[in-house]
């Protein structure tokens, strides 16, 4: 990834994401299922759908799934 590419694709994510849930397995589809299944309390079914982004992408959200798996984990 070029240097800005991830935060400038996580920005226009951010920006025009779906704001439903919705098929499919680009970034903006598995974002909205995860978003969804947070607002639901399924933290677990949010984690397992951020699995499925891009690496690039994971590692920009790296602090956040770290917290999300430990709170996972406690419960």
């Amino acid at each position: 990834v070029e240097d800005g590419g991830v935060l400038g694709f996580l920005s226009g994510q951010l920006s025009v994401r779906s704001t439903a849930p919705r098929e499919g397995s680009d970034p903006d589809a598995v974002l909205s299922r995860a978003e969804a299944a947070l607002a639901q309390g399924r933290l677990a079914d949010a984690l397992a759908e951020i699995d499925a982004l891009p690496e690039a992408v994971r590692a920009a959200m790296a602090d956040w799934i770290a917290t999300a798996r430990a709170r996972a984990e406690a419960e």
